[in-house]
């Protein structure tokens, strides 16, 4: 309850939203817009996504390392996505960035099956990156 409560909240998933519309007034080479995507892509999917992995990981009954890891494998999973849904400069290169982030945060689990099971996502996903 309490990750779901503070991925819905008002300083993220609602934040991300009320930013989404401040940007949908933007034009697109405005200085401000990419600052606001990014911003949105943040609180949105990267916020849901991280409170995904981690409450998964709670729920499998992770360490708090293990917890940390996968919620920060979350969070770049869900802004690979939120940067693939919207118009950003340099999408590719940032998405091939986080990919590399969120694979380097499942270093160190020793279940191999597991870890291929949640690598399996970004490789079906995202393998034209």
């Amino acid at each position: 309850m309490i990750e779901m409560t503070r991925a819905f909240g008002s300083q993220e998933m609602v934040d991300g939203q009320y930013k989404e519309i401040l940007c949908s007034q933007l034009d697109d080479k405005d200085p401000r817009y990419a600052e606001l995507i990014n911003y949105t892509c943040e609180k949105k999917e990267g916020g849901l996504h991280a409170c995904g992995a981690a409450s998964g990981a709670i729920l499998g009954g992770g360490s708090e390392e293990e917890i940390e890891k996968l919620r920060r494998y979350g969070f770049y999973v869900g802004m690979m996505q939120g940067i693939s849904q919207r118009l950003i400069p340099n999408q590719s290169k940032k998405i091939e960035e986080f990919k590399n982030l969120a694979l380097e945060e499942l270093k160190g689990f020793n279940n191999e099956a597991k870890v291929e099971a949640i690598t399996s996502f970004i490789d079906v996903n995202y393998s034209h990156v």
